[in-house]
């Protein structure tokens, strides 16, 4: 610069007054830092967790920036990272802390927790269940009081369309009006009695529960109303009449229409009374039982699953609660009911994971994290694939005959691995496939294929047969007829068959239907006019023109002017039918 420029320089920005530029840019970097998300080494969970708009994870070690800012309330916490056996803290949700009942939210071997272990506030002094007339939401958010007309169907309603008023399907005591059909998650609605089709909801059970297109009374529907004594289709038609006591289900149970069972006796106290299952006895297959959680058996009646697990005990904390309810940081639906449930623990070389979502990416039969797996089981460690449970994971390796990928991720690592580092045999030094090649087996050498070549390099004389339609000949085919052929593999299109003359080629199937064959091998095509000679018919040899033919030939040759030697399809199977002939 000169110093006359640099004057001029001086002139705009005086010295007296401009810092350095590298402290400008050493003030920028700084600003930049600080206002990062802090993370590094704080956030214990998986990277794919943090900030990533996929909801507030707590129990991470550091805030999370899907939250927000601190400090945080449970309710807001979407995930839960922390191990089994662990809840975030209500004072720092990012901070795990041994579960009890009491501190506020739902952990393992919890219905419900509303901050306290008394009756007061809605769920029960143990968190093993919610009180009447009280509904609990999951982790967080605390109890509240049924309420009618709040929008939320509870079990002793049987509709809630979120308001008092009556006429609208929904009565202000939340049970439904005569004509009306209330659907789950919808206003009631009309119904149409008489149109063959019973609009009815087996969740609310309101609505019709017959319709047979009329209003007379003794056929089995009255005013879109089943009769006793009689089974009436949901979707229309005849009623008829059901027989309780001979054994048979004459109804819809799924639906709760007719019978719901029959049992064959007069016992009201075995669930089954009258051919009507009482309300907490399930006749769904089998015989009747009430729903006892315990016993080994997860109840539902093919509509409503009134438990979700069954250990066979009725405590909490091993995956399935006291009250048949599905627990965190447990697997218990790939055991069999009556079963232990299966704790999703890091370190036991057991890659597993529960119906919650909490899932082990990798484990590799220890809690220590530098090594591929990290300390939580929660990701694999850059560089490093875990492909075998149980197994230390390791560093991808090109030569040691391991085509190296990600079974989790689908990370590529190597394209192909044939158990060296030497480069000009199909998979280079770097274990990328070289052209000309075809790696089909780890761990053994490519295959080198022909000039030409254009199927797979294993139907190359592999003894499978004559593969045709491969751009050269294939060792198999002892004749290049197309009756020798065994396998097609014309599949690009439009070149979807196999041209006559030359079965090694791809052709459209016009061309292959306006194919001519060379008679002799020479350039001239077989006779005008005539139907096509199949290649087999003179290039196999199979039987010699009868005189009448070889006439033919000869007059048409005699009265035929010169013509200049074609070009395209026809050359080129004219010449390979030469060239096949030749051999």
């Amino acid at each position: 610069m000169t110093l006359q420029a640099r004057g001029a320089v001086d002139d705009v920005w005086p010295r007296s007054s401009v810092l350095p530029w590298t402290v400008l840019v050493w003030a920028a970097l700084a600003a930049a830092i600080a206002a990062a998300p802090a993370r590094a080494q704080t956030f214990t969970c998986g990277d794919e967790h943090l900030g990533t708009e996929d909801g507030c994870d707590c129990g991470c070690g550091a805030l999370d920036p899907d939250c927000g800012a601190a400090p945080i309330a449970l309710s807001r916490c979407d995930y839960d990272g922390c191990a089994a056996g662990l809840v975030p803290s209500g004072a720092d949700p990012t901070v795990c802390v041994a579960n009890a009942c009491g501190d506020g939210y739902v952990g393992g071997g919890e219905a419900c927790d509303d901050g306290n272990t008394t009756d007061d506030g809605g769920c029960a002094p143990d968190c093993t269940r919610a009180l009447t007339g009280w509904l609990c939401g999951p982790r967080g958010e605390g109890c509240r009081r049924e309420r009618c007309g709040d929008g939320l169907r509870t079990a002793s309603e049987r509709c809630d369309d979120g308001n008092a008023q009556a006429g609208d399907g929904c009565a202000p005591d939340c049970t439904d009006e005569p004509g009306f059909v209330c659907y789950e998650g919808q206003p009631c609605r009309p119904t149409f009695c008489g149109d063959l089709y019973a609009d009815y909801d087996p969740y609310t059970r309101t609505g019709e529960t017959c319709d047979d297109g009329n209003n007379v009374a003794g056929d089995g529907c009255d005013d879109c109303e089943a009769e006793p004594g009689w089974y009436c289709p949901l979707w229309g038609g005849t009623c008829m009449r059901s027989d309780c006591g001979n054994g048979v289900v004459e109804g819809d149970p799924y639906y709760r229409v007719g019978e719901t069972c029959d049992d064959m006796n007069d016992d009201p106290n075995d669930g089954c009374d009258q051919c009507v299952a009482a309300p907490d006895a399930i006749c769904w297959s089998g015989p009747c039982h009430y729903v006892a959680c315990g016993d080994g058996i997860i109840d539902n009646d093919g509509v409503i699953a009134f438990e979700a697990c069954d250990d066979g005990n009725a405590t909490g904390n091993d995956g399935c609660s006291g009250t048949c309810q599905l627990e965190p940081g447990y697997d218990c639906i790939s055991v069999p009911p009556g079963q232990p449930c299966v704790e999703v623990q890091c370190g036991d070389g057991i890659l597993s994971y529960d119906q919650f979502g909490y899932y082990e990416a990798c484990d590799d039969g220890n809690e220590v994290g530098g090594d591929g797996c990290d300390a939580n089981c929660s990701f694999v460690e850059q560089g490093f694939i875990c492909d075998a449970p149980g197994q230390p994971c390791r560093e991808p390796v090109c030569g040691d005959g391991f085509a190296d990928r990600d079974p989790i991720w689908g990370t590529i690592f190597e394209e192909c691995d044939d158990g060296n580092t030497a480069s000009g045999d199909g998979c280079s030094s770097s274990c990328e496939p070289e052209p000309g090649f075809e790696c089909i087996t780890e761990g053994q050498p490519c295959i080198d294929l022909p000039a030409g070549w254009v199927c797979s390099g294993a139907f190359f004389g592999a003894g499978d047969g004559c593969d045709c339609g491969c751009g050269r000949a294939d060792p198999d085919c002892d004749a290049a007829t197309e009756s020798a052929c065994d396998f097609n593999h014309c599949f690009e299109e439009p070149e979807e068959a196999i041209d006559p003359c030359d079965p090694s080629q791809c052709v459209t199937a016009e061309e292959a239907e306006e194919a001519r064959c060379s008679v002799d091998g020479g350039d001239d095509d077989d006779i005008p006019g005539a139907p096509p000679l199949r290649c087999d018919e003179h290039v196999a040899g199979r039987g010699a023109p009868s005189a009448a033919l070889l006439l033919l030939v000869l007059v048409a040759a005699a009265g035929a002017r010169p013509r200049p030697r074609r070009t395209g399809y026809a050359a080129r199977a004219t010449d390979a039918t030469a060239s096949t002939a030749g051999r």
